[in-house]
């Protein structure tokens, strides 16, 4: 299948396997979401405040992934949600706790290092979690849009095989 950028004008070919395993034809569409920022400007307002505002380019592109591994991939992106949302819950409570008990105005008689303790076990655990759970994204495109990375060395190396610009790594053997 045959796709063209027209943003960033480049042209590129999927090969018709599936992204994630490389075992299966690709049957379905997955969208890559990435975001370059590009430039980012402040200026003071008539109101006396400095407002600052980011431009993004947007490298998004879609690769065709198999049924079983849509599946997956839709997992690991709700496994990593809930790791934000356990990771963060204690973090924003230990603040609230601690700025409460700071302002003494509740939880008489609890320690804040209490309230501390509990927002750094909430970091500790989100970091932890998310080396255990997190993957490599399934594909990654350059700054400039012009080199794409896949997460399967397989699928890389058949893409590079289609578009041999495309990609930085050099592969010697055909793509099987």
């Amino acid at each position: 299948m045959t796709m063209k950028d027209r943003r960033i004008n480049v042209e590129y070919q999927l090969p018709n396997l599936c992204a994630n395993c490389a075992a299966k034809p690709a049957e379905l569409n997955w969208r890559i979401s990435q975001a370059d920022k590009i430039d980012s400007k402040t200026s003071f307002s008539i109101t006396g405040r400095f407002k600052t505002t980011d431009t993004y380019r947007d490298l998004s592109f879609r690769v065709g992934v198999c049924k079983d591994c849509e599946k997956e991939l839709k997992q690991e992106g709700v496994i990593n949600g809930v790791v934000i949302g356990v990771g963060c819950a204690p973090v924003i409570l230990g603040g609230i706790g601690l700025v409460a008990a700071l302002g003494s105005t509740a939880f008489t008689g609890v320690p804040r290092t209490v309230f501390i303790a509990i927002m750094a076990a909430g970091i500790i655990f989100y970091f932890a979690a998310a080396k255990l759970v997190g993957k490599d994204d399934l594909a990654f495109r350059s700054i400039d849009g012009k080199k794409f990375t896949f997460r399967n060395k397989k699928y890389e190396a058949a893409f590079a095989k289609l578009n041999p610009k495309l990609v930085s790594r050099k592969y010697s053997e055909p793509a099987a």
